[in-house]
């Protein structure tokens, strides 16, 4: 009985990870990214840095960061150094 339980636990487990990785690879989009960036912290945009909802001055991470927030964010982004 421990035998028919256990195969029968294996046949599921790999049905699952047959499945998720079909999945995945059925959905793959070269075109998408793979990493995306949210803004939610960010009150307003400079190009060195912004000043977060917490009142805190942060430096970009990365210089895609502040081009990334020019483009879609043009109301809260001044294009000149803050301080």
């Amino acid at each position: 009985m421990l035998l028919k339980s256990t195969l029968v636990a294996l046949a599921l487990a790999g049905t699952a990870l047959v499945t998720t990785n079909t999945a995945n690879a059925q959905n793959y989009n070269r075109n998408s990214p793979a990493v995306t960036i949210g803004f939610g912290n960010v009150g307003i945009g400079y190009r060195n840095g912004y000043m977060g909802n917490d009142h805190n001055w942060h430096r970009w991470e990365h210089r895609n960061d502040y081009v990334s927030y020019r483009r879609n964010h043009r109301g809260q982004y001044h294009d000149w150094n803050h301080r």
